[in-house]
């Protein structure tokens, strides 16, 4: 479903792990609610146990950023099942070209139909965010 307000340390508790190990950038509270609108969550026993966001640019692409499962949950498919309703969602919202970034993960999204992109393929704001110090891969969508 998507995120609401309400589910800001939630969210911020999954995503506190992946954070820690520097899988992922660093989130706040703050910027969670700022941005939640480009965000869902998965819940399961009234809990939520997932999350990801699809990023919207000016240049009509779109990044998928931010998913993280609970480590408990991770073997029951929710990953895929996440990254394949922002697929979607980012065609019914007439994406452009579907993006993420990655450091440890990029055979997994390889196996869900994205391929090695170049860094200079990114939009101009997120290019500038990249960092050479934590060398993440640019993989694109085959779809769109």
């Amino acid at each position: 479903r998507e995120m609401d307000r309400d589910d800001v340390a939630s969210v911020l508790s999954v995503m506190m792990p992946f954070i820690e190990q520097g899988i992922l950038l660093p989130r706040t509270k703050e910027s969670l609610l700022q941005n939640y609108q480009n965000y869902i969550v998965y819940e399961l026993d009234g809990a939520v146990r997932a999350c990801a966001s699809l990023i919207p640019y000016p240049d009509g692409q779109m990044e998928i950023a931010g998913v993280a499962v609970e480590k408990q949950f991770s073997h029951l498919g929710i990953g895929p099942m996440m990254i394949k309703y922002l697929i979607e969602k980012s065609k019914r919202l007439s994406c452009k070209s579907l993006f993420l970034l990655t450091t440890q993960t990029r055979d997994w999204f390889e196996k869900m139909g994205f391929e090695l992109s170049e860094i200079s393929t990114l939009p101009e704001e997120r290019r500038k965010e990249w960092t050479e110090s934590r060398a993440s891969k640019v993989l694109r969508y085959k779809g769109n």
